[in-house]
């Protein structure tokens, strides 16, 4: 056969006819012999290559004993050894599904990104339409004055949102807060404080005052500049490696808020006319983000990023 070494082949005669001084006893001897060598070989051969794999720390180490695994682990592994894969390298590019945006999306903590940047989205789209109509319809604001009351909310909001990161910082550094109590903290003033600022903007708290209407607006809105000090970097948090994608998940949800949010203010005002059902609805998309924020935002990476020294992770983590 093939796998006889060449020199127990160079042990037998080249040809039996040519030595002819050897007797046809002699010669099956010589055979049998070359037979025997040949088989414990073999044998050795299969023994060494099996005493090998049990041996090898990275077979022990990923697998362990062949019979300890389900029947399909271990059908897998036959398929991989066939196709010269190692059992590591099995493993290995198993575990490798586990990890990556995909994986990342089957978190709560990226779904709460997700939920709470389509809540808080809603309204700020919705706002940012339909704010010079409501001074109009609902307080009998002209035209020409809109700008002083529809202006101010926006620049109190871009003042706040420039202090919001050293806010969180601080509260970091020298207040002692946890990430998580500094995101959730900052994410429920953003979004209950607008909650309740747009509500008493359209009650008879205002005894129909458009100036107090436009303060109660001003503060809401710049209380919702606080969110980004939360929301708008905690893709940092729980995916550094994944941050752009995770992110990125977040401003679609944004801007399918929007996409919902401008046209059914508009139908909602066709049909009923009323701002408090509009600025109701707006509050109610605020509480219930608040309380999904709340419930399932992360505050350190999730092993679906990935490890930070780029190795294979060893799987997924429940909630």
């Amino acid at each position: 056969p093939f796998w006889v070494p060449l020199n127990v082949l160079k042990q037998l005669p080249a040809d039996p006819a040519a030595s002819g001084s050897q007797d046809p006893a002699a010669a099956a001897a010589a055979a049998g012999s070359a037979a025997a060598v040949a088989r414990g070989v073999g044998k050795g051969s299969k023994d060494g290559f099996q005493q090998q794999q049990q041996d090898s720390p990275s077979s022990r180490s990923a697998v362990g004993s062949e019979e300890d695994l389900p029947l399909l682990q271990r059908r897998n592994l036959e398929t991989a050894a066939a196709a010269g894969q190692s059992p590591g390298q099995l493993l290995s590019s198993s575990s490798s599904s586990n990890t990556g945006f995909q994986a990342l999306m089957r978190r709560r903590e990226v779904w709460a990104i997700c939920a709470c940047q389509y809540a808080q989205s809603y309204g700020m789209y919705g706002l940012l339409t339909w704010l010079p109509t409501f001074f109009s319809d609902y307080y009998g604001v002209q035209v020409g004055d809109l700008g002083g009351y529809t202006l101010l909310p926006y620049l109190l909001q871009g003042a706040v949102g420039a202090g919001a990161g050293a806010l969180a910082d601080q509260l970091l550094t020298t207040g002692g807060w946890s990430v998580r109590s500094v995101r959730v903290g900052l994410q429920l003033a953003g979004m209950l404080g607008p909650a309740v600022c747009l509500m008493a903007a359209v009650s008879p708290v205002v005894g129909g005052s458009a100036e107090a209407a436009s303060a109660l607006i001003t503060v809401g809105l710049g209380l919702s500049a606080l969110t980004l000090g939360a929301v708008s970097v905690n893709h940092l948090d729980i995916a550094p490696r994944h941050a752009g994608m995770v992110f990125g998940a977040g401003n679609t949800a944004a801007t399918v808020a929007g996409l919902v949010s401008v046209p059914l203010t508009g139908w909602m005002l066709q049909q009923t006319g009323s701002w408090p059902l509009v600025f109701g609805l707006i509050g109610l998309h605020f509480v219930v983000g608040s309380a999904v924020w709340a419930a399932w935002v992360g505050d350190k990476p999730l092993p679906e990023d990935g490890p930070e020294d780029g190795s294979v992770s060893s799987g997924p983590q429940t909630a």
